[in-house]
């Protein structure tokens, strides 16, 4: 009898029954939202933001990777999650590098300098680290240098603009992709509002309830980092 009980719960939260709607759950909506503002991150580094543990945070990831909200992929020996049509799958590098340190601290830094010179990272704590993250930004092509002497400018490259302009583009189809895939799960869209970079969707089968999502991640990420200045941000590598 207790197995048929839990048989049919299970029954009853699934995608198209009766009961509450897996989403319903507080916990997981809020997992979901930070994995779509912070994309290819690790189930640790989402649970250290939304303050649960990292089974916690992979135990939702997981729910919500049955209905098909969230993708994942293992890099190395890390597994990482995106939202489905959030992000450009060839920009999955770019997403990575900007959960680094040293990189997020290098475009905070060229925000502040608009040119960085060599000069101004000299004495500076944590250069080296910021040095590797300026070396992966000009990997993926989006810091450009030149050299005088012993000095060397680093500043974001036409490339780096023009890519988060394409993400700008983007957030209505983002947004829009994702509405298809609450009603998929046989949610009801009542009513949808983006604002900023967050869309705001209400939804209803058993009860009503909000989802929150960023539909544009790459903007989001990078106005953090301009305000941060030179501080420090987190070092977990994803």
């Amino acid at each position: 009898m207790r197995r048929i009980t839990e048989e049919l719960k299970r029954a009853l939260a699934a995608p198209g029954g009766e009961g509450p709607h897996p989403l319903s759950h507080p916990v997981r909506r809020e997992v979901l939202y930070h994995f779509s503002g912070n994309p290819c991150s690790t189930a640790s580094r989402i649970a250290r933001l939304v303050g649960v543990s990292t089974r916690t945070s992979q135990w939702h990831a997981a729910k919500l990777m049955t209905l098909n909200l969230l993708e994942k992929y293992v890099r190395g020996e890390r597994e990482r999650y995106y939202v489905p049509g959030s992000i450009l799958v060839e920009d999955i590098p770019l997403f990575e590098a900007l959960q680094m340190r040293g990189v997020r601290r290098a475009i905070s830094l060229l925000y502040r300098y608009e040119t960085l010179l060599s000069s101004d990272l000299a004495g500076m704590r944590g250069r080296s680290s910021v040095y590797r993250g300026i070396g992966t930004l000009m990997n993926l092509g989006f810091v450009s240098a030149t050299s005088s002497g012993r000095t060397t400018g680093y500043w974001l490259s036409e490339a780096y603009f023009v890519k988060r302009e394409r993400y700008r583009e983007r957030v209505g189809d983002v947004a829009a992709g994702f509405l298809d895939l609450l009603s998929a799960t046989g949610l009801n869209v009542v009513s949808s509002e983006i604002i900023g970079n967050e869309l705001i969707a209400v939804v209803e089968r058993a009860t009503r309830f909000s989802v929150n999502l960023v539909v544009n991640p790459l903007e989001r990420i990078l106005e953090e980092l301009r305000y941060e200045g030179s501080g420090s941000a987190e070092e977990d590598g994803g």
